[in-house]
């Protein structure tokens, strides 16, 4: 159990009324297309307002091409020659990474008069930094430790299997003293492409970079925690790249973990199940007890529902491997047997995650569909096996596992949103809040209320237990639904949001168990699932 520790809750500032004026620091027009969704950004924001964008070199640089590069640094071509290849097999039109000129995006702003300017924040984006007053520092974006523009940022997550890749906005006076951490956000790393994980971890950038400016401007900052020293802007960071000998053994490590995992997967399937428990209390020593799906399905995402002293469980159903999720229901007797399997609710398109609530004496299911957007809801027409669509919520939005909590005679929503650019879930942690179970839903002022794999999905519905409220969420850092966290609400209101994480479920119920992501529990019947290995 990790000890408890809060969720970036706010601490009191005094708010600006003026715009913060925010200066932006690049090495040529040509940069990622991420950066000038940053840019952009800053200049559409109310918060801020772009003061300059300093560049090294007014014109736009086309790349070195590889011959050349290979030629000028010999000793790491093994690198040179890998992130060429990456690029090439997994690099898409648009993507974070991808080429955009910056020239068009801050109009009449001047690129290099930022000498003895003076702003409220410096935004460090390349090597080159003028000397430039800033109220509230320099800020710039780390991803693994190394900065973002560090040819080695992401590598070593990937090709040495550390782990989830965190990314952090630093705030420092040109090094003198430690750094700050104002802004940070947690991704599974994507193991099979440096390329990919780095397009995801930066897609998110440009919402850390705002949330971080707009706290600053709300006068709310989240808790800080101490960094390692930034150097001094003259001080080249590109030094962390591996020479040839350590990048070959780091492709040769990576490939054989690759060839392990496909042997792995020839001889063993490793298939979504549920299993219950029946109990009188929320903790207990009473064994789970395992429902094994068919060969060619997944069971996932279970939800139990007590109705008239009977027990069902709701639950996603797919094809195994890789088929179109649906929901279904089985019933569960007294004695602990399961009855037959029946669907109950299907689309065009992936259905999971079937949330369940009342509300005026009817009872709804909210699953999840983000492939089509918004989320759904349906009423029961007839229980349990009939529903029927009576709205689509937030339509403009990708939401996964969105669940539901009134507290007093408010209604709030919590839900994982992917990121423009990408439609990876588990990381983007918002929240809404209505009148109504319906709508219309008001978004957080402080969403995102947290970038972070390892809590920001959802793992079932919030419970109250002992007098406190948890959410459980899944944590998806190190593997997708790896582990539950148990996290105690301790505020909830239109201001702010603070929970604090008081323990995990890991997936040692069943010893052949490789991750767990789903409680459950209404009445004494509590569920959970699991990814089982099962031999072919």
């Amino acid at each position: 159990m990790r000890s408890a520790r809060p969720l970036e809750c706010a601490s009191p500032m005094s708010s600006h009324s003026a715009p913060l004026r925010v200066g932006v620091t690049v090495d040529s027009l040509l940069q990622p297309r991420w950066i000038a969704r940053v840019v952009a950004q800053i200049v559409a924001s109310p918060a801020c307002t772009l003061a300059f964008l300093a560049v090294a070199s007014a014109r736009v640089v086309p790349p070195v091409a590889l011959a050349s590069r290979l030629l000028r640094d010999p000793s790491h071509a093994v690198h040179t020659l890998f992130r060429a290849l990456d690029d090439r097999v997994y690099a898409r039109p648009g993507d974070a990474l991808d080429g955009c000129d910056l020239g068009a995006i801050a109009g009449d702003v001047a690129y290099a008069s930022a000498e003895g300017e003076a702003v409220d924040v410096v935004l460090r984006l390349g090597r080159a930094a003028p000397a430039v007053s800033a109220r509230y520092g320099v800020w710039s974006l780390h991803v693994g430790g190394r900065a973002s523009y560090d040819d080695a940022a992401g590598l070593y997550e990937v090709l040495g299997a550390s782990g989830p890749t965190v990314t952090e906005l630093r705030a420092s006076r040109w090094g003198d003293g430690p750094a700050r951490v104002v802004a940070r956000a947690v991704t599974r790393t994507d193991v099979r492409s440096v390329r990919r994980s780095r397009n995801v971890v930066l897609a998110k950038a440009p919402a850390l970079v705002l949330r971080a400016l707009r706290d600053l401007f709300d006068g709310a900052v989240r808790d800080t925690v101490e960094a390692p020293s930034l150097p001094r802007p003259s001080m080249a960071l590109d030094a962390t790249r591996p020479g040839n000998g350590a990048m070959a053994r780091m492709l040769v490590e990576h490939g054989l973990r690759y060839a392990q995992e496909r042997v792995d997967r020839a001889f063993n399937r490793s298939q979504w199940s549920i299993a219950w428990q029946r109990a009188d209390a929320l903790v207990s020593a009473e064994p789970f007890h395992y429902l094994a799906p068919p060969k060619h399905l997944i069971w996932a995402d279970p939800f139990p529902l007590v109705v008239a002293g009977r027990r069902y469980i709701f639950f996603e159903e797919a094809g195994y491997p890789g088929g179109k999720g649906h929901i279904s229901v089985l019933e569960l007797g007294d004695d602990g047997v399961a009855g037959a399997v029946t669907r109950v609710l299907e689309e065009p398109y992936h259905l999971s995650y079937p949330f369940l609530f009342r509300h005026e004496g009817e009872l709804y299911m909210m699953p999840e569909g983000s492939e089509r957007g918004g989320v759904g809801v349906y009423r029961a027409r007839s229980f349990p096996y009939e529903w029927e669509r009576v709205t689509v919520m937030l339509p403009e939005l990708h939401i996964a596992d969105a669940t539901l909590r009134q507290v007093g005679d408010r209604w709030w929503l919590f839900a994982d949103v992917s990121v423009d650019g990408t439609l990876a879930h588990s990381e983007e942690f918002h929240l809404f809040y209505a009148s109504s179970p319906f709508g219309p839903w008001t978004p957080h002022r402080r969403n995102p209320i947290a970038s972070d794999a390892g809590r920001a999905r959802a793992a079932g519905a919030l419970f109250e237990h002992d007098g406190r409220l948890y959410r459980p969420a899944q944590d998806s850092a190190a593997r997708y639904g790896y582990a539950v966290s148990f996290n105690e609400v301790v505020r909830l209101d239109t201001e702010e949001y603070c929970e604090v994480d008081r323990g995990h479920m890991v997936p040692s119920w069943e010893p052949r168990a490789l991750a767990t992501h789903t409680f459950n529990r209404d009445g004494d019947l509590t569920v959970i699932d699991a990814i089982v290995r099962r031999a072919e």
